[in-house]
């Protein structure tokens, strides 16, 4: 007779595999922040500044790198959000469910204030030294940044959330969950083979007379 805490202990340890594989996620998720901050200064749009006897000033009156700034990185969520989903929901294909989507959402997160943190943090320290030493006439530029309400922090969660929702809601599968077929070959027993039939000469010789 079975046990009457088998199931339980079932249900605890595919509970805990789907954390682990939800941590993963998250994990894997939020790593990729860093390579985007790279990506986000690359090509962002910077605010310029130029020191003067009075110090240092923008060059422009009202420098639209803080709004582009801004906007590459809502783009570069928006689109690592959709990715993350994707590759989320092919590659985790049979523990795809809530508790995933919980750590893709949490990875998301991660990442977007991985890839703020780092993108703002390089070329800080040589930016906050030529405020202090810059000539006067020398010209620099400030890091990128995300300012305001940090509002464009919780996008690629936002969208992250939204792709897998959509593929969620188009899938075939009725749980969702990729299942491993089973062979046709192995599906049905096969029949044993027929035992031949005795010889014509051996069966007229066993006849009675």
């Amino acid at each position: 007779m079975a046990e009457p805490h088998v199931p339980l202990l079932r249900r605890l340890r595919w509970l805990w595999t789907e954390l682990l594989i939800a941590l993963a996620v998250a994990a894997t998720v939020a790593a990729a922040g860093a390579p985007l901050a790279l990506l986000w200064t690359a090509v962002a749009p910077k605010v310029k500044i130029v020191m003067t006897d009075g110090g240092a000033f923008h060059t422009e009156p009202e420098p639209e790198g803080y709004i582009g700034g801004e906007g590459v990185f809502v783009i570069i969520t928006l689109a690592a959000g959709l990715v993350a989903a994707i590759v989320t929901w092919l590659v985790v294909n049979r523990r795809r469910g809530p508790i995933v989507l919980a750590g893709l959402a949490l990875g998301s997160v991660g990442g977007a204030l991985l890839m703020a943190w780092i993108g703002h943090r390089i070329g800080l320290s040589d930016f906050e030294r030529l405020l202090k030493e810059a000539p006067v006439g020398a010209r620099f530029e400030r890091p990128v940044d995300v300012r305001g309400d940090r509002s464009a922090i919780p996008v690629q969660a936002v969208s992250a959330v939204a792709a897998y929702t959509l593929l969620a809601a188009f899938s075939i599968e009725p749980t969702l969950r990729r299942v491993a077929k089973v062979s046709s070959h192995w599906s049905t027993p096969q029949a044993p083979p027929a035992v031949p039939a005795p010889p014509a000469s051996t069966a007229a010789a066993s006849a009675p007379d």
